[in-house]
């Protein structure tokens, strides 16, 4: 636990207010924060705080703070949940690995543009040999922008999570078409 409070700690600013180069180094604070949680396994043991879903507003508060963009909000909110809630009971711990994934890990904008375009493409094709070739040409693209490009590891997860999610579709189609 000290790493992860380590790796919060020099953005810690429920006021979010020193300036957007040291909120978007707070934002790579968060992708580092769940790099090393996932390495951490979720307690076994049950502990309950005051009230089972004490947690909650916690986690509410840390998502609205990512949906504003006040990444160091966001390390603050952490912070505290991580303080006053028994952080690796698995109720927490999965529910946070899962705000910072949506958030934080598969930009959640670029993510939604991606399927929202390809979902776009579909509409204007009516055979279903045209969505799979539209879709296999979008999942060659995606392919090769991750091979062409040297990136960061949060953003390969990104694009894989994006293949995966086109490949969905892809099959969905394909399962229509039997």
């Amino acid at each position: 636990m000290k790493k992860l409070y380590s790796i919060l700690k020099p953005y810690d600013s429920w006021w979010n207010d020193e300036g957007e180069e040291k909120n978007l180094e707070a934002k790579k604070a968060l992708q580092e924060f769940y790099k090393e949680l996932k390495k951490l396994r979720p307690s076994k043991k049950y502990e309950k705080n005051i009230v089972h879903f004490s947690y909650i507003p916690y986690l509410l508060k840390i998502k609205k703070a990512l949906d504003e963009r006040k990444y160091m909000r966001a390390c603050n909110e952490l912070i505290s949940l991580m303080h006053y809630e028994p952080f690796l009971q698995r109720r927490i711990y999965y529910n946070v690995l899962k705000l910072l994934e949506k958030e934080v890990i598969y930009n959640s904008y670029d993510f939604q543009y991606a399927l929202e375009f390809t979902n776009q493409v579909l509409k204007d094709e009516t055979k279903k040999e045209d969505k799979i070739r539209m879709i296999n040409f979008i999942l060659d693209m995606i392919r090769e922008d991750l091979r062409c490009q040297e990136l960061e590891d949060s953003l390969i997860d990104f694009r894989i999570e994006v293949i995966r999610e086109i490949s969905k579709i892809k099959h969905h189609i394909e399962k229509d078409a039997i």
